[in-house]
């Protein structure tokens, strides 16, 4: 015992070490982070397509998309007459391609995720537009898409691709590139955007990272206590996201909601080997029918969010139906479908939209998102403050759902 805690201090000491650091290098200041972009799959695609686009700001032609080509996509083609990047390409359907490359031998399809979910026959659609290729599905870890989005399409038409360690590679690629080095606003804006993906994807790089490995090769007891405490991690996980979730739970029972849903096992399996891609609170807002209602779902899948839409509730044994696909509500129940999107337009703004729900991050006081897949700083901090926080996000969504439910109920009455 008296190594592992000796180990921990050793290692606390270096991570303080290095927040000092990055205080006065100036580390700190990056710009992701400032304009809480970090995860926006939008600006990020804008900021790889501007990067690998032979006419994008950055006046290298196609010096990084060769390197993109090789490195992510493991393509050797250097030498073509014919190249185009296109991205939000637009395909049947009114569906957007997120990034898209033609060669004179090769048509590319990349689909980008970072934390926002597939949808019905994404990639099956998308494939249908590669050629001499096979469809890149572009995640932070490398995932394969859901079986909803590939709809029966073979495993062997997607590649899966990762930000942690291909779009990593290649940036590290570009960032040895001799003219690269000299170019200061290229330079930085990819260092930036490496540390940004390194966060996103859990990843310890650099000085800090050799420190540790430095300080835990000390010694066989240091490497021993090491590979103990990396057992124990999703033990630790496990506790602080359950009582976290209890204590939302708890909130929300003690006001009169209805809870559907809520199985604590979901998080073992959420952060171990049989782990599940999501897990969720389902709260009823209010019913419209007698078998439709409108709820309102607590979620984790990577990041804490909030979804809201149409499902139908089995009230007897409290669990929820899927999602009822908007469309079909606006056409079998358009008042009642007018009515909720009106009243949260209203109460909360602009809020983003899937097939199925409407939805949004919950984020932390600092307005940063809790990752509870890599367990960022924000979920370590739920240790001290998790009834405080608890209580912030019940605040803040019972407040959304009076609103919401007061102007949906004057709209029928009238």
């Amino acid at each position: 015992m008296y190594n592992i805690e000796n180990l921990l201090s050793q290692i606390s000491d270096i991570n303080k070490k290095y927040v000092v650091i990055n205080e006065k290098t100036g580390k700190n200041f990056n710009i992701f982070d400032i304009t809480s972009i970090s995860s926006n799959e939008v600006i990020i695609c804008k900021i790889l397509y501007e990067l690998i686009n032979p006419n994008g700001s950055h006046g290298q032609k196609d010096k990084y998309l060769k390197l993109f080509l090789k490195e992510v996509l493991n393509i050797t083609e250097q030498d073509y007459k014919f190249v185009k990047v296109s991205k939000e390409y637009l395909i049947k359907n009114n569906r957007r391609i997120d990034l898209y490359v033609e060669t004179d031998n090769y048509k590319i399809p990349i689909e980008v995720k970072i934390y926002a979910g597939d949808q019905n026959k994404q990639c099956y659609d998308y494939y249908k537009y590669a050629y001499n290729s096979k469809l890149f599905y572009l995640t932070l870890d490398g995932n394969m898409p859901s079986a909803e989005s590939m709809d029966g399409l073979d495993l062997s038409c997607v590649i899966p691709v990762s930000f942690k360690y291909d779009i990593i590679n290649w940036l590290n690629s570009c960032l040895m590139d001799l003219e690269t080095i000299k170019i200061t606003p290229i330079r930085e804006i990819l260092f930036q955007l490496k540390d940004n993906i390194n966060k996103l994807t859990g990843q310890v790089e650099g000085d800090l990272k050799m420190d540790i490995v430095d300080t835990i090769m000390k010694s066989n007891d240091n490497i021993k206590s090491a590979f103990d405490i990396a057992e124990v991690l999703p033990e630790v996980k496990i506790k602080i996201t359950t009582d976290f979730f209890r204590e939302l739970k708890k909130l929300f029972e003690e006001n009169d909601y209805i809870i559907f849903d809520y199985d604590e096992e979901q998080i073992k399996k959420y952060y171990k080997k049989s782990k599940l891609e999501y897990l969720y609170i389902t709260l009823e807002i209010t019913q419209i029918f007698e078998n439709l209602s409108i709820v309102l779902c607590i979620t984790i899948d990577y990041c804490l969010h909030y979804t809201i839409g149409f499902s139908k509730l089995d009230k007897i044994n409290k669990t929820s139906g899927n999602y009822l696909l908007l469309k079909d509500v606006e056409i079998q129940h358009g008042k009642e479908y007018k009515c909720l999107e009106d009243a949260m337009k209203n109460v909360i703004g602009d809020i983003r939209i899937l097939e199925n729900f409407y939805w949004e991050y919950i984020l932390d006081n600092k307005n940063q998102e809790y990752d509870f897949k890599t367990f960022t700083s924000s979920c370590i901090e739920l240790v001290d403050k998790y009834i405080k926080e608890a209580k912030r996000i019940y605040d803040k969504l019972n407040g959304y759902i009076a609103n919401i439910s007061k102007l949906m109920k004057t709209d029928k009455e009238e």
